[in-house]
C-alpha cells in the first residue's frame, strides 16, 4: 500500500478544515491539481458492520492460492549438475578405481552432463535427465543385462546441483536451496533461510513461479501451520520476504504528539496509534472528527481512490471500534480542530494587528 502525503493532505484540509460535510459513503472529485482527473474520495464511518467486513478481509489473507496447494510432493527427477552414485552388487570390476576409498562425490559418482547424460561402463552413454531414480535404475539394469546376468543395481544422488529455490529480501541466509529427494516445503525453506521475525514482514511474502507472483501471508498462516507445510517448492521458485522498516502510519492534527509511527506486526489498531501519540488534545480537538486516510486504489493505479474512515470518539462504542479497527502501512490518522480552537486562533492572529492600530491611533491623538 503506497500513499503520497502531498496529495492526501489537501483532501484532509478540504474535508476537516473548510467546514465541508460529506455524507457517509459519498464519493467526491477533489478539486486539487495534484489529483488525477478520475481520482475519487470515499467517506465511510467506522461502524460495527465495517469491523465485521474488515475481519472477513483479514481472514481472507490467511487463504493460500489453490494453484499452490494443488501441487503435491513429486518424485525427484535427475537433472544436469547432479552427481549419481551407482552401486552394482557382487560386481567389483564395475566399481570406479579408488571409488570405495574416497569421499569426493565427483570421484565416486557420475556427474550428469549439460546434455543430461552420464557414461557408465558396459552401459554406454545414458540419458538420465528428467528421470526419477527408479527410472534411472531400470534403464541401467536393461543396458547392463546385455553383458551381466541379473545385475542388482542401486542408484542414489551423492550431490544435488540441478534444481534450486532462490531466496531474497529479509532472509539471513539468502543462498539458493537445493531441491532433493526429500520434497522442500515452504515451512522448511523459510526455516533454512533463517528469517528474522523482528526485521521481516512475514505478511508480505511472495512466491514467484513461472512468472506469476503468489502472495502468502505467513504471519496470518503461522510458520508451523499445516497449510504452509503443504506448499511444496519447485525448481526456479523464488521466495521474497520484504523488510518491515517501511511499516509506518502517520499521526497528524490535534494530537499530543504528531509523529510517524513504525510498527512490526501485521497491523496496529487505531486506539493503539492514538495512545502512542498521547491521545487527543482535549482543549483543541474535535472528538467527532477522527479520520483515517487510506489509498484504496486498484492495483496499478495508486492515487486513484482515497478512502477516509471517520470515527466519533464521543460515541459509546468508539473505544471498542477504535480497538478493533486495524490500520495499514502508510495510513494517515488526522484529528480535526474544534470550532472554538479555530475561533481562538483567528483572534490570536487578529489581536496583534488590532493592538498595533490602537497604538498608532493613541500616538496620533497625543499629537
Amino acid at each position: 500500500m503506497r500513499i503520497a502525503l502531498y496529495w492526501v493532505l489537501p483532501v484532509v484540509l478540504a474535508v476537516v478544515s473548510s467546514g465541508c460535510v460529506l455524507a457517509p459513503g459519498q464519493s467526491v472529485s477533489p478539486p486539487n491539481a495534484f489529483f488525477r482527473e478520475d481520482a475519487e474520495v470515499q467517506v465511510l464511518p467506522i461502524t460495527s458492520k465495517l469491523m465485521a467486513q474488515q475481519q472477513m478481509a483479514q481472514a481472507a489473507l490467511a487463504q493460500v492460492p489453490d494453484a499452490l496447494l494443488a501441487q503435491s510432493a513429486a518424485d525427484y527427477r535427475v537433472g544436469a549438475g547432479d552427481i549419481l552414485n551407482v552401486t552394482i552388487w557382487n560386481q567389483p570390476e564395475l566399481m570406479l578405481t579408488g571409488a570405495a576409498n574416497t569421499t569426493n562425490p565427483e570421484q565416486s559418482g557420475r556427474v550428469v552432463r549439460p546434455d543430461g547424460t552420464i557414461f557408465y561402463p558396459f552401459a554406454g552413454v545414458v540419458k538420465v535427465s528428467g528421470l526419477t531414480l527408479d527410472e534411472v535404475r531400470t534403464t541401467l539394469t536393461q543396458r547392463l543385462s546385455k553383458v551381466l546376468q541379473s545385475p542388482q543395481l542401486d542408484v542414489s544422488v551423492s550431490r544435488y546441483g540441478s534444481q534450486k529455490v532462490y531466496l531474497g529480501g529479509a532472509f539471513r541466509r539468502a543462498q539458493p536451496l537445493d531441491i532433493t529427494t526429500v520434497p522442500l516445503s515452504l515451512t522448511e525453506a523459510i526455516g533454512r533461510g533463517e528469517v528474522s521475525t523482528t526485521d521481516a514482514d512475514l505478511s508480505g511474502l511472495v512466491l514467484k513461479r513461472n512468472g506469476v507472483n503468489y502472495p502468502i501471508n505467513i504471519e496470518a498462516l503461522g510458520l508451523d501451520s499445516a497449510t504452509a507445510s503443504r506448499i511444496f517448492l519447485q525448481h526456479n521458485d523464488e521466495l521474497y520476504i520484504p523488510y518491515n522498516d517501511r511499516r509506518k502510519v502517520y499521526l497528524m492534527g490535534e494530537l499530543q504528539q504528531q509523529r510517524a509511527l513504525a510498527f512490526k506486526t501485521t497491523g496496529i489498531s487505531l486506539a493503539d496509534a492514538l495512545s502512542s501519540a498521547g491521545g487527543l488534545r482535549q482543549e483543541t480537538s474535535k472528538s467527532e472528527a477522527v479520520y483515517v486516510i487510506r489509498d484504496t486504489s486498484p492495483a496499478g493505479r495508486p492515487g486513484a481512490v482515497t478512502t477516509i474512515f471517520t470515527l466519533d470518539s464521543d460515541s459509546p462504542t468508539a473505544l471498542a471500534l477504535s480497538s478493533s479497527f486495524q490500520l495499514k502501512p502508510s495510513d494517515v490518522v488526522y484529528v480535526g480542530t474544534a470550532k472554538i480552537s479555530r475561533w481562538n486562533r483567528f483572534l490570536s492572529q487578529l489581536f496583534p494587528s488590532a493592538s498595533l492600530l490602537n497604538t498608532a491611533q493613541n500616538i496620533r491623538n497625543d499629537n
